[in-house]
């Protein structure tokens, strides 16, 4: 469904998204360095099959017109991102498909007193895959049957204060809540509440800690999830290279099915650095839905990097759309960089669950590697989600290439080649996708940039399409 056909879509989930990050920013407005960017973006694209079917294709002129604003500041004791696009489509000889989406992504960080209490905020409004197994299709402008709209916001104000050098502590409320108009998600909110205490250099080599966390979900028929969880460090600085660390602990998890899973949790791992450009970390451990293994390593020189990780946890839909990042603010090299193209072309994303209102134990694999040239940059992803939820929802594994090259021809003119594999699987559907586009882009002055885009694309059972964009951004 999309929110501008006043069906059970919740603005004022929304609106408090909006306010909250707004009044992070003009908190902040009078000091510090601050970007705000209107602007707007049109581009004209032909399909020869618009619905990406494999009979009765539909060929078709596509309008789009984003206009939308950015926004990036950190200033005085507040940090903000923030991106957001009115997004209309109009189809020349498909009118029937013609829509409005609104795209929205923040996220925020205020210090509210003298490095003691802080609140963030994170909120977003997308269009999402109700199937990972169906039909899946980035371009918003595809009418594939299976998106609709997610609104998400997250709200923590936290307080963190120094015990000398004895030990540090953290502890937080949070309250989250998500709509959608589909019946296998509907409204879902969730509070938690965690402390965290960590040793401090008094103790040396010693590391002390204790972890707890509590969180309950309650969504449309006013059942819940409950996750309760508290876990003790202990762990040991060998050297500057190595750190040893081992936690135990009790986990409780009551499901809205009835079901109940109890398990004294533990873990042994570590962290080894053997030089400024390679860190590993690493654990083994047992949680109540099985063994566990976490790692990420990562290798880093001048033009090269290189990035390897796993993450196995028990996550709610809510903290599954709290991970979700729509504009990319940050390249493989960890440098953030800002680009009108991407933030006014945001599109379905890749990496998201089927949306649904259940917990899932979500097994996530990671690999980046990145290498930046004099003239040439490339970037190549590769992920993998395996999740397995209580509720209805079948298990889903997602298996995603994406690789990014691009060439500067001159100061003003560059050129760009994108591929991505993408494989769906769950219950008895499986859904294959291929897209190759290369792309031309043109700096016509300071801020305004021109591009011509070709794309191909193949799904499995010969869902073929051949599309040519000409797409136009200004900046304010």
């Amino acid at each position: 469904m999309n929110p501008c056909d006043g069906k059970i879509f919740d603005w004022r989930r929304i609106a408090i998204g909006t306010f909250a990050t707004a009044g992070l920013m003009m908190s902040g407005c009078l000091a510090g360095d601050w970007e705000i960017i209107p602007r707007v973006a049109l581009e004209e694209r032909y399909t020869d099959n618009l619905t990406q079917t494999q009979t009765g294709q539909l060929s078709d002129f596509v309008t789009e017109m984003t206009p939308g604003l950015s926004v990036r500041g950190e200033g005085g004791r507040v940090e903000l991102t923030l991106d957001y696009n009115f997004q209309r489509l109009l189809y020349a000889d498909n009118g029937q498909f013609d829509q409005t989406n609104h795209q929205f992504d923040a996220d925020g960080l205020a210090e509210l007193y003298e490095d003691i209490i802080f609140v963030e905020v994170n909120s977003t409004v997308s269009q999402q895959s109700i199937s990972n197994t169906l039909a899946f299709a980035e371009n918003t402008s595809t009418p594939t049957g299976n998106r609709d709209d997610v609104i998400f916001y997250y709200l923590r104000p936290y307080f963190q204060h120094r015990l000398g050098n004895w030990a540090d502590i953290e502890t937080g409320f949070s309250f989250s809540s998500s709509a959608s108009d589909s019946q296998a998600f509907g409204n879902r909110d969730e509070t938690a509440t965690d402390i965290e205490i960590n040793s401090g250099p008094r103790l040396g080599f010693l590391i002390l800690g204790l972890n707890w966390q509590s969180s309950e979900q309650t969504f449309g028929n006013d059942t819940e999830n409950n996750l309760r969880r508290i876990d003790t460090t202990i762990g040991y600085v060998v050297n500057s290279k190595f750190t040893f660390d081992t936690s135990a602990g009790y986990e409780r998890n009551d499901f809205s099915d009835g079901e109940q899973r109890t398990n004294i949790n533990w873990s042994v791992g570590g962290t080894w650095i053997p030089s400024p450009r390679t860190s590993v970390s690493g654990s083994y451990a047992s949680r109540p839905f099985g063994k566990t293994i976490n790692f990420d390593a990562s290798y880093r020189i001048r033009r090269f990097t290189l990035e390897l990780s796993h993450l196995e946890d028990l996550r709610t839909s809510n903290q599954l759309q709290q991970n979700l990042q729509l504009v990319e603010q940050f390249n493989v090299f960890g440098q953030q960089f800002f680009d009108s193209f991407t933030s006014s072309s945001i599109g379905t994303p890749l990496n998201t669950a089927s949306i649904n209102s259940g917990v899932a134990v979500d097994r996530s694999t990671r690999l980046s590697a990145g290498f930046a040239g004099r003239r040439t940059d490339l970037t190549v992803r590769y992920f993998r989600n395996d999740r397995e939820f209580n509720d209805t929802t079948p298990t889903e594994l997602i298996n995603t290439i994406d690789t990014v090259v691009n060439y500067r021809l001159s100061r003003r003119l560059q050129a760009r080649l994108g591929f991505l594999w993408r494989r769906g699987e769950g219950g008895n559907n499986v859904d294959r996708r291929i897209r190759v586009d290369p792309e031309i882009r043109y700096d016509l002055g300071p801020n305004t940039d021109l591009r011509v885009r070709y794309e191909y694309s193949s799904g499995n059972g010969g869902r073929n399409e051949n599309s040519v964009a000409l797409g136009l951004t200004y900046d304010f």
